[in-house]
């Protein structure tokens, strides 16, 4: 099959090359080419579109046919067995498999025989039959190319559904339920000899401090302080905008909060 190979070797071209090629380019706004994608499904792992799957039959069914009569010329060729072994195993898939597994069937049909293209004479070539093979491979891959933007935006929606979902924790970490008025802490100066200054106390006798906090209102505010310091840092790339906006909005109610009181007072 060689004889007259060099002479055909810019004619047996790639069939992904051919002049399909162009129908990779996306419009950037298409409605109904938008939707045509939609319907195979965010990745084409889904399967149920036994429309697009039953269009895989003619272009492979007359490669395979194809093959065949080669095989009858040239008995146990293993390339051209190989061949005919893939467009078998993609013939045989069920009516509702995923698209992208015949895809990848397609495509390794076209990268195997384009091993036999290289070194083919014209009258042996699968040129036309790959190159139905190539056009309903490149639809396919035209139309998962356009759900990728909204792929990730749905993947954007999906972080920051999982951030929001930590409002309960930090609810009960930032505002949790007040103490009733009769156990509210009041600070007052105990006069611990003439000498001495002044120290505030609490109403159940724990020390103050400038600030007016109690021992273990000062251990609380650092476990809280390394509780958000692990919130952010533990923080995934998709979800830190979102955890930082709850933090945002903790703070802003709080502060709200503060100045009401501080008013009433």
């Amino acid at each position: 099959t060689e004889d007259d190979g060099g002479a055909n070797a810019n004619a047996n071209a790639n069939p992904l090359a051919l002049g399909v090629a162009n129908e990779l380019a996306v419009d950037a706004f298409d409605p109904v080419a938008d939707a045509a994608a939609d319907a195979l499904g965010a990745d084409m792992n889904d399967g149920g579109c036994a429309g697009e799957m039953a269009l895989v039959v003619p272009p492979v069914a007359a490669c395979a046919r194809r093959v065949a009569s080669l095989l009858a010329e040239w008995p146990d060729h293993p390339l051209l067995t190989q061949l005919g072994e893939i467009c078998d195993r993609v013939l045989n898939l069920p009516l509702d498999a995923p698209l992208k597994a015949a895809l990848t069937g397609l495509e390794l049909l076209l990268a195997r025989a384009q091993t036999w293209e290289e070194g083919a004479a014209s009258r042996v070539s699968l040129r036309e039959e790959l190159a139905a093979c190539a056009k309903l491979a490149l639809r396919w891959r035209q139309r998962e190319l356009r759900t990728w933007p909204r792929l990730l935006a749905r993947a954007a929606e999906r972080h920051v559904a999982r951030a929001h979902r930590t409002w309960f924790a930090l609810h009960r970490l930032l505002r949790p339920p007040r103490a009733s008025s009769s156990s509210t802490k009041k600070s007052k100066s105990k006069s611990k000899s003439a000498t001495d200054d002044a120290e505030a106390f609490t109403d159940d006798g724990a020390p103050v401090d400038a600030s007016g906090l109690t021992e273990d209102e000062r251990d609380g505010l650092r476990q809280i302080t390394l509780a958000l310091d692990e919130y952010v840092q533990g923080s995934t790339i998709g979800e830190f905008r979102a955890r930082l906006d709850l933090l945002w909005q903790f703070h802003a109610d709080m502060a709200v909060d503060a100045r009401a009181a501080a008013a009433a007072a």
